[in-house]
C-alpha cells in the first residue's frame, strides 16, 4: 500500500517518532534530521502522538512543501484503540450512497436503493414495516 501511496504526488508515508512539548505529532521526514512537528486537522479525538512511536501517517506539506505537515490519517492503528473507526460507538451514524448502499454480515445482507426498495436477505429475519411488506423465505412466521 505504501508503494500505491508513494505515487500520488504530494503525498507521504512518514513515521511517527513521538510528540513535542505541545503535543503535536513528531515525524521523522529524512534519517539524520531534526523530527518535524505536525498538524492533525482532521481528527475529532486526537491521540496521544507520544504512544504513536513507530505508527506511519499519511501526511501533505502544504504550500509545496514550505509549510508544516498535516496529518491526513493513520495508516496503523494507535494504541488502545479498537483498530478502525467503524467500531467506536457513535450516536448516529449518517451513510449515503448515489445508487445503492449495501451492509454485508456473513450470510445477512442489507441493500438500499435510491428508487426506494430495500432488500433484506438472511437466515433468521424479522421485519416491520409501516406499507407493503413483502416477505419470502422457506418458512414465514407472522405474529
Amino acid at each position: 500500500m505504501d508503494n500505491v501511496l508513494a505515487q500520488v504526488q504530494g503525498v507521504s508515508v512518514l513515521r511517527i517518532i513521538g510528540a513535542d512539548a505541545d503535543s503535536r505529532a513528531l515525524l521523522e521526514v529524512a534519517e539524520g534530521e531534526d523530527p518535524c512537528p505536525a498538524t492533525a486537522v482532521w481528527m475529532k479525538d486526537v491521540p496521544d502522538w507520544g504512544r504513536c512511536a513507530g505508527l506511519r501517517a499519511l501526511v501533505v506539506f502544504p504550500e509545496g512543501g514550505a509549510g508544516s505537515p498535516v496529518i491526513l490519517g493513520l495508516l496503523d492503528a494507535p494504541p488502545g484503540s479498537e483498530g478502525s473507526p467503524g467500531k467506536q460507538k457513535k450516536k448516529r451514524l449518517h451513510i449515503e450512497g448515489e445508487e445503492e448502499v449495501v451492509i454485508e454480515c456473513g450470510k445477512a445482507k442489507i441493500a438500499l436503493r435510491a428508487d426506494g426498495r430495500i432488500e433484506i436477505r438472511g437466515g433468521h429475519l424479522i421485519s416491520r414495516s409501516s406499507g407493503p411488506n413483502k416477505i419470502k423465505g422457506a418458512t414465514v412466521h407472522i405474529n
